[in-house]
């Protein structure tokens, strides 16, 4: 059981603690899914008022809690949780600031678990492992174009809760998976990777924005889309582009179709999901469940 101002919640899946206005008996109640999160995964903060608040926010592992409205009386936050995160009782803070005036700061534990990381052995030609000089220019000016299409995201929620899943081929790559290429530890594989044969469509994941649409040198051809409040997925490898900057995308519709540019051993969709600055498990979105979304009933 989880006791905040002398109420007590059972914890199940689901954490749970409550806050009370100064002097009242009403309050808000926090909780937090999964209830035990491990490296790399998504954390749903969800908070529940029964009195108007001037305020809302909160901190987690580094990154301020971002709310959005979740129906009447509720909100709720993502905050990513970094696959090398030190695992443990870290702290979630949440703060209230009531139309009244009140303010109230809850400061629990949530505890982060270890997961197993896979490891993956693959060969690809050398050109992307050891670039040659004349790519090399074409890389860094790649890099910060990436920099620039995340430096900008939309103040608002552009997606809608359930995610999609973007490829119907089964999973050939796990998230956060230590990767040697031939021979040589060079990286995380920070997405999901999904088998399919070329031309295979490809669908966005939630509703958003096209921010990016080019051929990068690692990723071969590469769509991000904006989901607002610092979200974004990217979507790698493609073999033909079917939405240009700018679009406007809806969850489910095609924006590209399965190839296999880029460094990568043959066909597959390369899926990524990028919260407030850090890649976190697609498939922590992808098995959510948090109940209706409000904004897909209007």
């Amino acid at each position: 059981m989880s006791r905040f101002c002398g109420k007590a919640v059972a914890a199940t899946t689901v954490a749970c603690i409550w806050i009370c206005a100064a002097g009242a008996d009403s309050g808000a109640r926090v909780s937090w899914i999964p209830e035990e999160p491990e490296q790399g995964d998504a954390l749903v903060v969800d908070v529940r008022l029964d009195k108007e608040t001037s305020s809302l926010g909160g901190r987690f592992i580094d990154r301020d809690l971002i709310f959005f409205p979740w129906g009447e009386g509720a909100w709720r936050a993502f905050a990513p949780i970094p696959v090398g995160a030190r695992v443990g009782d870290r702290e979630l803070v949440v703060e209230i600031e009531l139309e009244n005036g009140t303010k109230k700061r809850s400061s629990e534990t949530v505890r982060v678990k270890a997961h197993d990381f896979d490891e993956s052995h693959l060969s690809v030609d050398p050109k992307f492992i050891q670039p040659p000089d004349e790519e090399r220019e074409r890389i860094r000016r790649e890099r910060r174009m990436i920099r620039e299409a995340f430096s900008e995201s939309a103040d608002e929620r552009l997606w809608r809760y359930p995610f999609v899943r973007s490829a119907e081929g089964r999973r050939t790559g796990r998230f956060g998976t230590r990767r040697l290429f031939n021979g040589e530890l060079r990286s995380r594989h920070m997405g999901l990777d999904l088998d399919g044969s070329p031309g295979d469509p490809i669908l966005a994941m939630s509703d958003g924005r096209v921010v990016l649409v080019h051929h990068l040198y690692y990723a071969g051809k590469a769509v991000f889309i904006d989901h607002g409040h610092e979200m974004f997925t990217v979507y790698f490898h493609l073999q033909d582009f079917e939405v240009e900057v700018g679009d406007e995308v809806s969850a489910g519709q095609r924006i590209g179709t399965i190839g296999a540019t880029g460094r990568v051993t043959g066909p597959h969709l390369h899926l990524g999901v990028r919260l407030q600055g850090r890649y976190v498990n697609p498939e922590s979105f992808l098995e959510l469940d948090i109940g209706p979304d409000p904004k897909a009933r209007r």
